[in-house]
C-alpha cells in the first residue's frame, strides 16, 4: 500500500502557503503510475497554483515493488550530519523500527525489513533499474522493457 499525507507548503517565490501532497511510500506494484512520477521528478514536487514556482521536497520515501520483490529507502542526505539518524539503524544498517509488523496483520516480505538505502533521488532510480532489469533477466526476460 502506498502511503501519503497533506502538508502545508510554502512557495519558496512568492511565500503563498498552500495543500500538497507528499508520498512517505509508494508500492508501484499496486500504484504503477507513481514510479512515473519518480522517474519524472514529480513526485513530492510542489508547483504553486499563484506565481508558478517550483522545489522538490525532499522528505524520506520508501519504493516497493512487490513483483520483483525488492525496497529501497531514500533519506535526504542532510541527515548523514545528524548523529541521532544513525540511532535508528543498528551496525549492518538495519533499521531497529519494526514497524512493519505493527501496520500489518499478516507478516511482512523479507525484503521489506532490509530496503536498500540510498541518500540521493537520482541514485534511488538507477538501483530501480537496475533491480527491474535483473529481475526480468533471472526471469528469463531480455531486461529491455
Amino acid at each position: 500500500m502506498s502511503y501519503n499525507e497533506s502538508i502545508k507548503v510554502a512557495c519558496p517565490k512568492c511565500k503563498l502557503e498552500q495543500a500538497m501532497t507528499i508520498w512517505n511510500s509508494i508500492n508501484v506494484s499496486l500504484d504503477p503510475e507513481l514510479r512515473t512520477h519518480l522517474m519524472e521528478s514529480t513526485i513530492n514536487s510542489f508547483t504553486c497554483s499563484e506565481c508558478g514556482g517550483s522545489c522538490q521536497l525532499d522528505t524520506d520515501l520508501l519504493y516497493h515493488d512487490m513483483e520483483c520483490q525488492f525496497a529501497v529507502q531514500y533519506y535526504p542526505a542532510q541527515l548523514l550530519e545528524d548523529k541521532d539518524f544513525f540511532t535508528q539503524f543498528n551496525a549492518d544498517s538495519i533499521s531497529k523500527n519494526d514497524d512493519l509488523s505493527i501496520t500489518s496483520t499478516t507478516k511482512a516480505p523479507r525484503y521489506l525489513y532490509f530496503p536498500h538505502i540510498v541518500f540521493d533521488l537520482e541514485e534511488m532510480k538507477r538501483y530501480i533499474v537496475f533491480r527491474e532489469k535483473l529481475f526480468a533477466v533471472n526471469a528469463g526476460r531480455s531486461g529491455e522493457d
